[in-house]
Order: C-alpha cells, then structure tokens, then sequence
C-alpha cells in the first residue's frame, strides 16, 4: 500500500544515512563523545524524566511529541546538516533561521524536515503583497500560543512598509522566547507564549530574474541566523532516491543522470523556461520509480534494463519542454552518456485511441504531433501540480487541454475545469482581499475556484486553468501551491489543502517575467511555429466551407496560398505585429465563399496583404496578379482593383460622389458627407466580410491619424441593419471597468439555462467600437487589463463579474481602430490579441483624391454662400483651389 511504501522509502533513507555516518566516523577516527564528527549529528537522547531530547553541538532541544503524519523524508546531505547546524543554533539564541539561495534548493523542505524530527507542526505560508502588518500579527499569535513553527516562504515579497512594522513584532516574539518568559505583547494585547514556537524565514535573492522581492531591511537581518544554500548536493540526491525507489545500480545511474543536467545546461539553448535544478532531477528521478513499479505490477522479470527505464523517464520528463532545434541535441547527448540504449516511448494504448476520437468528433485534423503533445501533457499533470502550456497564438495550446480532457471523459475519467485570465481583473478581484476596516475576507475568483476543487470527491480531477500572460505579482501567491505543499495561503490566514486530483494549467506566449521560482516549479509543454501544421490548418477550414465551393477552393489554395504566404513571411512588413497562425487566419478570413477565380485572387490580396505597409502591399499585388497571368485593368493602380460581381470581371474603383450636396448637408453636426474615392471604397471592402451577418469577425482597423478611419467605420456601420454602436474612447486611464460601464448601459441581463447572459437592447446586434484601443497604459510587466480582458471574452465569450459569477456575452461584436507604430503613449499589443482579431491598415487619401474631397466640399459651400457665381462658375476652378489648399496642408 501507499503508507508502506512510504515507510519503506522513508527506512532505506534513514538506513543510507546511517551507513555514511559511521563512514564519517571511521574516517577521521573519532574515539571520544566530545569529537567534533560526532558532535555536529542530530542525536537524540532519553534523559532520566522521561522526556528525549535533540542534542546538535551545544544545542539541546525538546521532543515534543506532536504526530506529523508519514511525511516523505528528505535526504540527508552535507548542505542539509549546515543548514539544521545552523538553525539548531539560531533556536538556542532565541533567533529565528534564515535559508537563503535561489529556487529549488530545498529551502522550506529542510525547516520543514528538521521540524519533523522534533515532532513539531510547521505551518508554512506563502508571503505575498497581500498580507499586512495585521495579518501577519494574527498568524504570529496563533504560532505562538500553539507552540508551531512558522515557516514564511518568499518572506521578502512582503512590501516593504510591512517588512519594518514585521520586524517588531518578530521581535517582541524572539525576547520573550530568550528569556523564558510566559507572556509577550502582540497587536496590544498580551498572549500566552509557548517555549517551542519558532519563526523561520526563505527567500530567493533580490534581482538577478526574480521579480517583485525585496532587500531586507538591516533590523530584519539581525533578527535571523542565515544559511546560504545555492549548490544541493545532486549527484548524492539522485543516488539515495534512486535505491529508495528500489534500483540497484542507482550510484551510476545517478552520477548520468547528474552530468546529462550539468551538460544540458551547458550545451543546450539558454531558453527562459528550462530548468536544470534540483525540482527538474526529482521529478525524473519519482518518473523513473513509477515506471520500475508498473514494470514490476504487470510481471516484468526483475531484470529489465534499469538504464532503459531511467532514459525513458528522462526523456518523458524533459522533451516536452525543448524547442525544435534542442531535441535532437538532447537525444544525442543521451546516447554519449548511455551509450547502447534503444529510445522506447511510454505507450498509451487507451488514452491515444480516445484522443483520436475526440479530434475526430471535434472536426479537426489528426497530426501525429499534436497527440504526442496532449500524452505529455498528461504525463506532466501527473507528475506536477502546475503545467505552463506555452507557444505562440494558434500553436494549439488550447486544443491540446480540451481534447486531452475529452479524452479523459471518453475512458471514464471526470475532469472538471475552471477557466480564467488572471489579467483580465484586478488582483483583489483575481486573489482576494481584507477589508480594511471590517479584516473581514472576501473571496476572489481563484480562490473561490479553489474552495470548489476542494469539495469534489477523489476520484474526480480538477483543472484550475489561467490563461493569460504570467508575471510574478500573482503566479508567485501560488508559489506553496506549485512545489510539494500544494498549500494555498490566504492572507486571512486560511489555508487551503490540495489533494493528488487537483491541476493548476497555464497558458500564455511568453515566459519572459517569470522568475526561476515559477519555472522550477512547473512542468512545461513547448510549441513553437516550426512545429505548427499549416496545411492541416488550411484544411480544417477548407472542411467547414460550403460543398459546393469546396473544391474550387482547394485548388486555388494549392495554386497561390502557399505561395503568397512565403512571401509576406519572408516579407515581414507588418503594419501590427501578429503570429504565423494570424496571418493565415487573416487570408482565410476573405476567401469565404469565393466562386470564381477573379475574386479570390483579389480576396487572397486583401486578405494577406490587409497588414502590410503600402510599399509592401504593391508589391505583393503586382506578384499575385502575375503569378495567377492577369492583368489589373489600370497598370499604373493594381491595387485599386476590385471584382465585380455583376460582371464576373476585375474592375477599377471610380469616384463615387453623392448627388445634390447642400450647404445645409454639412450644418448637421459633426459628421461630413462621405465622398467614396477609390482609397475609401478599397477600405471599405477589406473590413466589409468581417462585418456581413454570417461571418462576423472582430477586427482592428490600422492607419495614421486623421486618415478617415472613424469615417470609414461610421459609414459601414450605418449600413447594416438592426445594430446598435456603442464608441468607447480609450485614453491612458482606460480599464476593462469602464468597457463594463458602456455594455451594462446598453445590454440587458438574460438569465437562461446556462447562467447569466448580456445581450443588446432594442436591437439584434450591438457593435463594441473601442477607439485607440493601443492608448491604455500597461502595467509594469507590459500587459494592459483592458486587452486581456477583451483577449478573454473573444475566447472564452465571457467574463467574470463583481459576485465572481461568469456573464456570457450574445450578439456583440467587437471592432477597434489605432494609429500604428510607437509613438508616445502608445503602446504595443500583444501578438496573442491581434492574433485573434482580423487586422487592416489604411492610409491617408493620395494627393488627388484629397484634392477630389476637398473640391466636392467646396463646391456647394461656395454656391451658397458667394451671389456672384460668376467668379467660381466652373467645377475645375473650385477643383484648382482645392489644390492649393491640399498644397498649403502639405506644406
């Protein structure tokens, strides 16, 4: 059973610990009790009262009896014993220990360790900028009257007014205990002291990649004894765990497994999300011991290959997370430090048939990769309680955690899931927070998700999944969840316990503001564009096309799409920065529907070179148009071509200027009378598919300012039927708040089977208009909320409201417009955002055209407003003026 095993395990260690110390001993020859060797080991001893005590050095500590339940034990190595060394002696002082280094080093696992062998309970809480000064003095006298150990993690995340006011309390706590006093004073009141509480802090060093930490202050530092822990002793962890496990050749195999780390850190890429640290060996290492006992469960003989068994957790445990060029590395470097082994995969019989199945009956394309993909996923969420899905937009990170989910149900397992953007919220709305006033503590949506998951029986799972960008402002409030406490800490003071069920899944593009302490923690699946199957892509759409343009479709894509592609890639002149899988969805997007072979060369044009810059642009027309053997109909514009329906041909775009303009037309406020030159009615048609009724797609409108680009919209917008606009002008300040604000007064509420619903008032289809939507400030790590929770609703078609309920949202499209490039105060979007919009960039009107607007304006003005018509009796003089105005603008 699993306490036996554990009890086994927790035997051998004990009993390699004890060999060594008697090799130890041997060594230098140790003949007396007083012997330096012998002193500095953790010794117990029964005294005539009947009471055992720890003796370590001149240390002498109680046992105090309190059961911790059958732990896994840690293995005891030289690092281990400077570091009980030197909290022993901090206890004896009335100090508090200090463990300090970078991540996975065993921080917290040793004071938890040590207090193990005292047979005290150490609670251990996840600081974060959360907590304050009050509820940190609550946590102390709970400490102190139970005689606990508090371990604080991450101490110095605490903010630093709240560090100072700490580090009185703390010391109020160390006095009393130096000098066997009874009673302290905390928070005002006096409080029962009991001699065997204790206050431990770790923490990783300020700076160098860990974000959010600070220095601690000098009257902080006197108060602990530190230790530096930065080197583990790995090759002698890996050894002991391996014989734990029940290898015999564990000496060897760990010494390999040790040096295929170190080389790997080495020779490998330097990537943000790889990890080579102790967290990385030990998952390996507890991979390598699951597989020997099914080996041994299904009646393997005893002898099968060890090293084939260790290279296969390796390999199961570290190839999700490399990137294209690094897994060919890696297996080499296998085969230099295991020479002779054959790579045999993990099989899943059972689990590859449900995914296959589950892709077929989600109408998607079956890619070797992807499957591959989703079985490491699984083996991940097994091993680890956080897995990072991380890959550009469109890589397929979504669809590897739902199809692997749809899997799981197929072969009996429940998988619940709770889906989230951490970004896409305030903080206190995501993680909770105490009112000031009242210290009472209200649930965030995270948190609230939490206490959910923990309700469900053991045998159903539960995926608590983040989808967005990550930084270390509220990913590291889970940092006791991640590791092997699988604790979440609340600043109340509540903790909540996770058991084996439960699975914490990130997905985001970029692990740039990730600290080492998040990366070590999590297991990692990497997809990258190399690896993203654009022609299964194409055909995944090309299934969902009306039959009866299916073919055609198809071989006109085989024809040029590819082609034209390459090229704009190859290109790289985009007007917005997007993914690979945007810009082919962006050529999709205009293809729908198309019959003849004219309109899909010029649909392919607008549809690849929508984002492109006009220099580009040109040239990429005049390419398409020769490889597919035509001719634009005007030579010196191709790309004022357009098909004409009526016709079936391509055409060129006229003037289009409305009839009979008044001088009273442009008294009625602000909008002007719309004069479509070829430029604009080439605008218009490059957004007009987004917009149609059956395929309404949200899309950004690119160009420079004062280009048109809100005429343009108000015009198409003015044409379509039963809709509604809602216009938010975005400035600095700008936060998803305020998009709640314009929905709440235009939408209604709708209670229906599946939960709350938004839907328009008064009219079919609400347009979401969000101008300069690049205008709103980013946080410090570079995202803006307002984006992240637009990026929320667009995937998730919804959002989380004031009572942590999730709201749907019906019938509303969202369209932005911007000006490009990086002027001030603007900033960039994320490439997951415009990736799942449709992008088009238009520029400012050509000088005749300009010319042409400014003529149609004048015209009807001057008629009024001069009697003598006599003086301006000719259209070409008003269009001569005109001119020198466009001259005098320019000038």
């Amino acid at each position: 059973s699993g306490i036996l095993e554990l009890k086994l395990k927790a035997l051998i260690l004990d009993i390699i610990h004890n060999i060594d110390v008697v090799k130890q001993l041997n060594q230098v020859q140790v003949h007396t009790t007083e012997d330096w060797a012998w002193k500095k080991q953790v010794r117990f001893y029964m005294k005539s009262d009947h009471t055992c005590y720890i003796q370590m050095v001149d240390s002498e500590l109680q046992y105090t009896y309190e059961y911790q339940g059958n732990a896994p034990k840690l293995v005891y190595t030289p690092l281990t014993d400077k570091c009980y060394l030197t909290l022993t002696q901090a206890i004896k002082m009335g100090l508090g220990g200090n463990p300090y280094g970078p991540a996975g080093t065993g921080k917290t696992e040793s004071v938890k360790a040590l207090g193990g062998l005292l047979g005290r309970q150490v609670l251990v809480f996840n600081c974060d900028e959360g907590i304050d000064v009050k509820s940190m003095g609550r946590i102390f006298v709970g400490l102190v009257k139970c005689g606990a150990w508090g371990c604080f993690d991450e101490f110095n995340r605490l903010e630093e007014s709240v560090l100072s006011a700490v580090s009185m309390q703390i010391q109020t706590i160390q006095d009393a205990l130096k000098n066997h006093r009874t009673v302290c004073e905390l928070l005002g009141k006096e409080v029962e002291i009991n001699s065997n509480s204790g206050i431990f802090i770790t923490m990783n060093p300020a700076g160098k990649g860990y974000g959010g930490r600070q220095k601690l202050p000098d009257n902080l530092k006197q108060l602990f004894r530190p230790v530096a822990m930065s080197r583990p002793d790995n090759e002698l962890i890996a050894e002991v765990i391996l014989y734990s496990e029940g290898f015999k050749d564990a000496e060897v195999l760990g010494r390999k497994l040790v040096s295929i780390f170190n080389l790997s850190r080495e020779l490998l890429t330097p990537q943000q999300h790889y990890d080579w640290g102790l967290r990385a060996l030990k998952t390996v290492l507890r991979g390598s011991g699951n597989l020997l006992r099914q080996l041994k469960k299904n009646g393997t003989k005893q002898n099968a290959n060890e090293s084939h068994i260790v290279v296969q957790a390796l390999r199961l445990n570290t190839m999700s997370k490399f990137t294209f060029a690094d897994c060919t590395r890696f297996d080499a470097l296998i085969k230099d430090v295991f020479p002779g082994i054959d790579f045999k995969e993990v099989e899943y019989d059972e689990l590859s048939a449900a995914l296959k199945q589950a892709f077929e009956e989600a109408n998607y394309e079956i890619i070797p990769n992807q499957i591959k993909k989703a079985l490491e996923l699984y083996e991940q969420l097994r091993q680890r309680m956080g897995v990072v899905i991380v890959g550009p937009s469109g890589a397929g990170k979504s669809t590897l955690w739902r199809m692997l989910r749809a899997a799981l149900c197929k072969i009996g397992k429940v998988v619940k899931q709770y889906t989230m953007n951490p970004k896409a919220m305030p903080r206190h709305q995501l993680l909770g927070h105490i009112d000031m006033d009242t210290r009472e503590w209200s649930d965030g949506v995270l948190t609230n998700s939490a206490r959910q998951v923990v309700r469900e029986p053991q045998d159903v799972s539960s995926w608590i999944i983040c989808d967005g960008d990550i930084d270390p402002e509220w990913i590291e409030s889970l940092n006791s969840v991640l590791d092997d406490n699988r604790l979440l800490t609340m600043p109340s003071g509540e903790r909540i316990q996770f058991g084996p069920n439960v699975n914490f899944v990130f997905e985001t593009h970029d692990l740039s503001c990730a600290s080492p302490a998040t990366i070590s923690r999590m297991g990692m699946i990497f997809l990258s564009d190399e690896e993203t199957d654009l022609n299964s892509l194409i055909k995944s759409w090309l299934r969902n096309q009306p039959v009866k343009y299916r073919n055609n479709l198809g071989n006109w894509i085989g024809d040029y799409f590819e082609k034209a592609l390459q090229w704009v890639l190859k290109q790289n002149d985009y007007v917005v920065e997007t993914s690979l899988v945007g810009t082919v969805m962006n050529g999709l997007s205009h293809l729908h529907g198309c019959k003849d072979h004219d309109q899909f060369i010029i649909n392919l044009i607008r549809g690849l070179g929508g984002n492109l810059n006009m220099k580009s642009r040109l040239e990429f027309t005049k390419e398409v148009f020769n490889w597919a053997r035509q001719s634009p109909p005007d030579p010196h514009k191709p790309m004022d071509t357009y098909y004409d329906s009526s016709t079936g041909r391509l055409a060129s775009y006229v003037l289009k200027k409305p009839e009979n303009l008044t001088a009273d037309d442009f008294n009625n406020g602000q909008t002007l009378p719309v004069i479509q030159t070829p430029d604009m009615q080439r605008g218009l048609d490059y957004f007009k598919p987004w917009l149609s009724s059956d395929t309404k797609q949200p899309f950004i409108l690119i160009g420079p300012e004062g280009c048109g680009k809100g005429m343009l919209l108000r015009y198409s917008f003015s044409q379509l039927r039963s809709t509604q606009i809602a216009t938010v002008h975005c400035s600095a300040q700008t936060t998803s708040r305020h998009l709640l604000q314009k929905l709440s007064q235009t939408c209604m509420v709708i209670s229906t089977n599946t939960g709350r619903v938004y839907r328009p008032k008064d009219c079919e289809r609400l347009v979401l208009y969000l101008k300069d939507i690049n205008l709103p400030k980013l946080d410090k790590w570079g995202t803006s909320t307002l984006v992240a929770f637009l990026q929320q609703v667009l995937t998730y078609q919804g959002f989380y409201d004031e009572n942590l309920e999730w709201v749907g949202l019906e019938n509303i499209q969202i369209v932005a417009s911007m000006s490009a490039g990086g002027r001030l105060g603007r900033h960039k979007l994320t490439t997951r955002f415009t990736s799942i919009v449709r992008l088009c960039a238009v520029d400012y009107p050509e000088r005749e055209q300009l010319q042409t607007i400014y003529g149609a304006y004048l015209e009807p003005v001057l008629h009024k407003n001069l009697k003598n018509h006599s003086i301006w009796g000719s259209s070409s003089k008003i269009y001569l003026l005109a001119g020198s105005m466009v001259q005098v603008y320019e000038q």
